[in-house]
């Protein structure tokens, strides 16, 4: 594309833009499609010889057409700045300018020490998004960090029973966004709530909590004694590594209790009631519920049906409801 010279913005016109992250509605891109009106003509044909279109075509007709009153603006409220992940200049060969869109903030990026299972490399998140792990998982730890100088740091994995599972050392370099190390602990993983602690000169700087729940179930079926006896126990010896870390418990004031090591023995030992009222203390310590709602009809005169939800499993999902095309060309 070359620049001839000036020209002039169509008089009456209010001109928006600046990027090509935005969302449009059915009723506004079936008007942009099928319109034969003077703003949507003249606008395609002033946009057609426009650098980027995208970033301002669909803002400034929608700003003057009748469907400007279905406009939201300004509503994104804080910005993440990850230039080294998917921010890189392509076109610099072509024009003198040259930066970058940001993401949302996730939720991901306000936990700077996470424990999950399923790491994704390339999108740096734990796939696992419900952070749901068994005895047979193998936990990913992962770190987020600031800038700052190289720096050594020591991982310890706790268990429910303050045996102390995995320790190794991490070297943060200055440029290190993201670390992130699966320990090669012996499986099964005692059930209970784990922690992993960050140290530095063995001064702990971060920690964080993880719960490994119990199985109720095994293929299909509830689960039996002697199966969950051997699920549910820890490894043998609750040796989770070939070395034996337990001169580190007095260092870090980890006693390990015997009526707590014997409580967790007749844990795993129980099946039936007695399993699932150890499961429903475990999950009742570690989540809370947000909201309720109803499957059927209820007593409670307040009690939302599920089915009018935005969270429920039981809520319309009309855009994974797809059946046979219709004589109009349409899905639904």
């Amino acid at each position: 594309m070359w620049r001839l010279g000036d020209r002039r913005i169509p008089e009456g016109i209010a001109v928006d833009g600046g990027s090509d992250w935005f969302l449009l509605n059915r009723k506004f891109v079936e008007y942009v499609a099928f319109s034969t009106d003077d703003l949507v003509t003249k606008m395609k044909q002033f946009y057609s010889y426009t650098l980027l279109p995208a970033e301002s075509f669909f803002h400034t007709v929608l700003e003057n057409s009748p469907h400007c009153d279905t406009m939201v603006d300004n509503n994104l409220r804080i910005t993440n700045w990850n230039r080294k992940l998917g921010c890189k200049c392509q076109y610099k060969h072509i024009v003198d300018w040259c930066g970058c869109s940001p993401n949302d903030f996730k939720p991901q990026d306000f936990h700077r020490f996470q424990v999950g299972t399923d790491w994704d490399a390339k999108e740096r998140l734990f796939r696992n998004f419900g952070g749901l792990m068994g005895p047979m998982d193998e936990p990913v730890g992962m770190q987020k960090w600031g800038k700052g100088p190289n720096v050594t740091v020591t991982v310890i994995w706790v268990d429910p029973v303050n045996v102390i599972a995995a320790t190794y050392d991490i070297l943060i370099e200055s440029t290190a966004e993201f670390t992130h190390y699966k320990p090669p602990l012996n499986l099964p993983l005692r059930p209970g709530v784990w922690t992993v602690k960050i140290l530095h000169h063995w001064v702990p700087v971060a920690e964080t909590k993880f719960l490994v729940a119990p199985l109720t179930f095994s293929n299909k079926q509830p689960i039996k004694a002697e199966e969950a006896l051997k699920l549910h126990n820890g490894p043998p010896r609750s040796a989770y590594m070939e070395q034996s870390f337990q001169s580190l418990n007095p260092v870090l004031s980890l006693p390990i209790n015997p009526a707590q090591v014997e409580q967790a023995r007749k844990n795993a030992a129980s099946t039936g009631t007695a399993l699932e009222a150890w499961l429903d203390s475990l999950v009742g310590g570690t989540w809370t519920a947000m909201d309720i709602c109803a499957t059927g009809p209820t007593a409670c005169p307040v009690m939302q049906t599920c089915s009018q939800t935005a969270w429920s499993s039981f809520s319309p999902d009309p855009k994974s409801e797809l059946g046979a095309v219709k004589p109009d060309g349409r899905l639904r």
